[in-house]
């Protein structure tokens, strides 16, 4: 039996107004092979899709990247490269904390860099990438994790402890701000990762800027309470 076309995809679907498809096998390669493995991950994907869906042959795959596995490292790195953004963000937001050098100019930051976080873990309404990968790899991981760690996570998690030891110096490099770092980014992934559930029980048809905003400023609140306290 023929096999059924694969349906167009977020990346490769040509709708009126939209941005010009990129012309290169590679870059059609990493377009379709963003969204394939994002939705079905590494096993659930073949190179024979991968190569229909882009339009090219299974001999490019190997040609550009080596084969599937390499294809999907290239695929992270593009997808993490918004977040090395933010990490950048994240060492100004903490270098203008200390220039200040008071608990409300470290607050600002945190509360600036909490904001920032939630939506780039958005791509307007919908999970960004990135986010899709990191829950993916959090759950299934890959050779890639390593790499996802290493290069992505652990740099900015050790920024952002230091931005939280501003706000409370006797705390340094104790459990306790650890558990306050956790928390923060735990309550950031919940909107992304249960985007179901988030949209029923706040009663909406779509995640917008303005529920974002109000929804890091819970957050920041509740974990500013969480630092007091301890």
């Amino acid at each position: 039996m023929r096999k059924a076309p694969l349906p167009a995809t977020r990346s490769t679907r040509k709708e009126k107004g939209s941005p010009p498809q990129p012309e290169s096998s590679r870059e059609r390669l990493l377009a379709v092979a963003t969204e394939l493995f994002g939705r079905r991950g590494v096993d659930g994907t073949s190179i024979r899709e991968l190569a229909e869906a882009a339009g090219a042959n299974v001999a490019a795959v190997h040609y550009h990247f080596g084969g599937k596995e390499e294809l999907y490292a290239a695929v992270i790195e593009r997808a993490f490269q918004r977040m090395e953004e933010h990490r950048a963000s994240l060492e100004r937001a903490l270098a203008t904390a200390r220039a200040e050098g008071t608990p409300q100019a470290a607050e600002r930051s945190l509360a600036t860099c909490v904001d920032e976080f939630l939506k780039r873990l958005f791509d307007g309404a919908e999970p960004s990438w990135a986010a899709t990968f990191l829950s993916r790899e959090s759950v299934q991981p890959t050779k890639a994790m390593g790499r996802v760690i290493r290069e992505f996570v652990r740099p900015t998690w050790d920024t952002f402890l230091s931005l939280l030891d501003l706000l409370r110096p006797d705390l340094a490099g104790t459990q306790a701000t650890r558990f306050v770092a956790s928390s923060i980014v735990g309550q950031c992934l919940y909107y992304q990762q249960a985007l179901p559930v988030v949209l029923s029980t706040f009663e909406l048809r779509r995640i917008d800027e303005d529920f974002l905003d109000k929804a890091a400023a819970h957050i920041v609140r509740f974990s500013l309470d969480a630092l007091r306290r301890r």
